[in-house]
């Protein structure tokens, strides 16, 4: 991975992250939320996990680097 390609990989782990910290309660980091990362970054605002799932998958697709996924 090189150059737009390591933004573009982060967005998508990020996004798997939070799948997985919603489905299952892991969290990626000790002590550290997905949701909280995704506001440092300016990428959502949201409060709950689902709306920033869905925030950030919104943001995947319009930049044109991934698909719709699908919560559960």
């Amino acid at each position: 991975l090189t150059g737009a390609q390591i933004p573009a990989y982060r967005l998508l782990m990020l996004r798997r992250a939070l799948k997985l910290e919603i489905e299952t309660g892991m969290k990626m980091w000790r002590g550290v939320s997905i949701v909280n990362v995704l506001r440092q970054d300016g990428i959502t605002t949201a409060r709950t996990k689902d709306k920033a799932y869905a925030d950030l998958d919104a943001l995947i697709v319009e930049l044109g680097i991934g698909q719709k996924a699908d919560l559960r």
